[in-house]
């Protein structure tokens, strides 16, 4: 665990949560769907609580996953500058995200027992820039994981266009994305090309949830305001659920995700210093690594090997493969971006207070 994130001990909780639910959804929940599978941990997990409850692991992680990104992003977004935020965040996204579209398109054709249709170059660069994907379409994302990181981008887009009105005037600002949001549920019936990704009921109102939380939690706003902003963030999640096209899914269960995500969240946050052993700290450190590659490091083996070895091996095969993929994408990939991204920034600075300080010699040269 990183030492800047050991004050938010369930941040770190948050994120392994979240990852392993994800993991759990694709790697056997789905897998075992989809190929006919008995095995008895499904079974016992969708007998006595996903069914139950309406609960898709799936959508639960990334719910989860959504809700720190909003607390975490409106927290960096108060302590560094546009420049310094946009930097930061194009480092930590974009060079393990191009890695694993890198890797899934070299997967795919070269080996036919994954059910994955053949990329094409172009899928491949839409894949590798995504933010452009929510009026694009017609693409065929790659990775399929990358769906939610359209939503996030754009979230991360409005943060750093918004931060210094947020920081002003933060009542006013979450008045203004309540609006907003309300305005594009309102007109997604007209133009879904456009709104769908802002409306997408189990992602936009958990990013905002985790913003309001991180402003009453930083004392920005008074927790009666707080509340006023939940409530309005947690009606739009409703209305944005009855409208989407995505809510084949009955908007019930969608409630129940976002309930569960956000009593874990905050109940987590109220339970103050937990102590993170090691091995969670190590799947929250990698967790970004691990949700982009699992599909293509984790899928892969189970296909080669199921048959031979039956479902379980295959599994713990395809687990040890993940982990191991995902600690060398953290170590020699996203550790350096984000080493060059703060060097990048110190260097700015440097030359900055450089230009500033040569200004008035240079302009004193000149009047002589």
């Amino acid at each position: 665990m990183r030492a800047q994130e050991s004050r938010y001990n369930f941040i770190v909780w948050c994120r392994a949560i979240a990852v392993l639910s994800v993991l759990w959804f694709h790697l056997v929940q789905s897998f075992c769907s989809q190929n006919s599978i008995a095995f008895l941990p499904d079974m016992f997990a969708r007998q006595y609580l996903l069914d139950p409850l309406h609960l898709d692991a799936g959508q639960f992680g990334v719910t989860l996953f959504f809700v720190v990104s909003g607390f975490i992003i409106t927290h960096v977004a108060f302590r560094e500058t546009i420049a310094e935020f946009a930097v930061k965040r194009f480092f930590r996204i974009y060079p393990p995200l191009i890695i694993s579209v890198i890797i899934m398109a070299l997967m795919i054709p070269a080996l036919w027992v994954t059910p994955y249709p053949i990329p094409s170059i172009m899928d491949v660069v839409h894949s590798s820039i995504i933010v452009h994907l929510w009026v694009v379409k017609g693409v065929t994302l790659v990775n399929p994981v990358l769906w939610t990181l359209i939503i996030e981008l754009l979230f991360y887009v409005t943060i750093a266009i918004m931060a210094d009105t947020l920081k002003r005037w933060p009542r006013l600002t979450m008045l203004g994305f309540l609006t907003a949001e309300a305005a594009l549920i309102a007109t997604y019936p007209i133009s879904p090309v456009l709104a769908a990704p802002l409306v997408y009921p189990t992602l936009v109102a958990p990013l905002f949830f985790g913003q309001v939380v991180y402003l009453a939690w930083s004392q920005r706003i008074a927790l009666p305001i707080a509340a006023t902003f939940l409530a309005g963030w947690w009606f739009l999640g409703e209305w944005a659920a009855q409208v989407h096209s995505a809510a084949h899914i009955a908007s019930n269960a969608v409630a129940i995700w976002r309930i569960i995500a956000y009593l874990i969240f905050t109940a987590l946050l109220l339970a103050g210093q937990i102590k993170v052993p090691r091995p969670i700290g190590f799947v929250a450190d990698t967790s970004y690594s691990i949700y982009l590659l699992h599909m293509p490091l984790g899928y892969l083996p189970m296909y080669l090997t199921v048959k031979v070895l039956g479902y379980p091996p295959a599994l713990a095969v395809a687990l040890v493969v993940t982990f191991l993929g995902s600690w060398a994408c953290y170590r020699w990939i996203e550790t350096p971006s984000q080493d060059f991204a703060r060097s990048l920034i110190r260097s700015g600075r440097s030359y900055w207070r450089t230009s500033r300080s040569r200004r008035p010699i240079e302009q004193r040269s000149v009047d002589a």
